[in-house]
C-alpha cells in the first residue's frame, strides 16, 4: 500500500486494521472524495473534513494525533493513484486532464483556507 511505503503517520493508529481493512476504510473515504469532486462541492468536502478533525469526530484518530505530513502526504497519494487510474476509466485526454487539474484545485483549496 502507497500510504505505507510512503510512511504517512497517521497509519499507525490503524495497525490493527489488516491490509483489507485498510483498503476498504481507504476505499470508502476516497469514494466520499470523488462524490464531493463529481458533484463539484471540493470545498464543502474539505469544510466538513475540517468540522470533523475540529470537534474530534475522525473514525480511528484523534484530531491531536494528525501530523502535518499526513496533510501533505494523504493527497498527494490520492493524486498519485488517480493519475495511475484514470486511464481505466477514459482515453480522452481532454477528459483525463481536466479530472487531473480539478483534482489538484480540490487539494490546493485546503491550504488556502
Amino acid at each position: 500500500m502507497l500510504g505505507r511505503q510512503m510512511d504517512v503517520p497517521a497509519l499507525q493508529y490503524f495497525s490493527n486494521f489488516s491490509e483489507e481493512e485498510l483498503i476498504s476504510f481507504s476505499m470508502r473515504t476516497t469514494r466520499e472524495w470523488l462524490t464531493y469532486l463529481a458533484e463539484n462541492k471540493a470545498k464543502k468536502q474539505i469544510e466538513d473534513s475540517l468540522q470533523r478533525w475540529v470537534s474530534n469526530s475522525l473514525p480511528q484518530i484523534e484530531k491531536d494525533q494528525v501530523a502535518s505530513d499526513d496533510v501533505t502526504l494523504i493527497p498527494y497519494i490520492r493524486k498519485k493513484v488517480m493519475l495511475k487510474y484514470i486511464p481505466a476509466f477514459t482515453s480522452n485526454l481532454n477528459q483525463a486532464n481536466a479530472s487531473e487539474k480539478n483534482g489538484s484545485d480540490f487539494t490546493m483549496i485546503l491550504p488556502l483556507k
